[in-house]
């Protein structure tokens, strides 16, 4: 008898002891999962959220969409966030039911998100029902100034001619000229330049640019994401298409007076926009937890700070007072007002054409 009440006694406890260390019934454990972009947060911000909340974070990262992608559509990914670009991949995840709706009365600040970003997620998010904009920025191309215009002293700096006029990137071929690889983020200056238009899949006009491409092949040392924006910070080339905030932050890496002094080029021909998005995925176990980052991070000194730490603008204009001078004085990063009608959403091209840009890219990379 006296160790069955010594029984009951120890299993009385332990049911006590979960009561208070469980979550209720209705209440999320303090866990929030976040899939992300490599040195896209900075440590101290998800620090400083656990502090504050109590949740516990823990933080993977991927290094493409592509990636990403998989692993929300194989199910079950059992992250809370993501942040997904929003061309071609919100805006093709979305109807695809990869999401789940914000619940909007959770996060007090979204009415301070810049209205011409949430106008530019509304094309395929009229509602702004899904999509919260997280970092932005521009397509464009930067060059060493000195030694561009040693080479030609009347470059077209503002135009896509750079790269895709035979008679104009041939000057630098020596000094060292770089493209992304991502077949779209190339194809479509080349469209813009032939003034194509991007968002039509047309494959005489795929042709064309083929064609184009083909002819300048020769000057271009190479085609990469990962450490072309490195390359033109430190000096390795002097002409490179990128995104401009990647090569904004090579710089700051570098810190003051250190390698080559870069001019940043939105061409007049138009450029790319892009727009990476936190998402909660449909099946998240913490959504809850999801709700409360978005409403910290949205808070105009935190999404400094965060700014500050990517190099990258914002879409919080409430945050731009605090930001580093030496960022918010790059026009090409935050752009003007007018800057705007020159940038071109990425098209949701089928499937069967992005085979075709896939297969267009390969022969133009590989020479074949």
């Amino acid at each position: 008898m006296k160790g069955t009440a010594l029984k009951r006694f120890f299993s009385f406890f332990a049911i006590l002891l979960a009561s208070f260390t469980s979550p209720t019934i209705g209440q999320e454990e303090a866990v929030l999962n976040i899939y992300n972009w490599h040195e896209y947060m900075p440590q101290e911000v998800l620090e400083a959220f656990t502090k504050e909340t109590g949740i516990k974070i823990n933080y993977d990262i991927y290094e493409s969409n592509e990636i990403l992608e998989t692993k929300l559509l194989s199910g079950s990914s059992g992250y809370d966030l993501v942040c997904p670009s929003a061309w071609p991949f919100v805006a093709r995840q979305i109807p695809a039911g990869t999401y789940q709706k914000l619940q909007k009365e959770k996060i007090k600040n979204l009415n301070g998100l810049h209205p011409e970003i949430m106008a530019q997620l509304q094309a395929f998010d009229p509602q702004n029902d899904y999509a919260i904009p997280y970092m932005w920025g521009v397509t464009g191309f930067a060059y060493q100034k000195d030694l561009i215009s040693k080479r030609l002293s009347k470059a077209p700096t503002d135009s896509w001619a750079m790269f895709f006029d035979p008679d104009v990137i041939q000057h630098f071929s020596e000094c060292g000229v770089t493209l992304l690889e991502e077949p779209a983020e190339v194809i479509i200056p080349a469209y813009l330049y032939l003034g194509l238009d991007p968002k039509k899949e047309n494959v005489e006009d795929l042709k064309k640019v083929e064609e184009l491409i083909a002819k300048i092949r020769p000057y271009i040392r190479r085609f990469d994401a990962a450490r072309s924006h490195d390359d033109i910070a430190t000096g390795e080339t002097c002409l490179a298409q990128h995104w401009l905030s990647s090569i904004a932050k090579s710089q700051h890496h570098l810190g003051p007076n250190k390698g080559p002094q870069l001019t940043y080029s939105i061409p007049k021909e138009g450029a790319l926009i892009w727009i990476d998005c936190f998402v909660i995925p449909v099946d998240a176990p913490h959504p809850d937890n999801a709700h409360k980052f978005l409403e910290f991070i949205l808070q105009p000194h935190i999404m400094a700070q965060i700014s500050n730490f990517t190099r990258s603008a914002n879409a919080v204009p409430a945050s731009y007072p605090l930001l580093d001078k030496e960022l918010t004085k790059n026009t090409s990063i935050f752009l003007k007002e007018n800057d705007f009608k020159r940038l071109f959403k990425m098209a949701s091209f089928s499937p069967k054409f992005m085979k075709l840009l896939t297969r267009t890219m390969t022969r133009i990379r590989t020479g074949r």
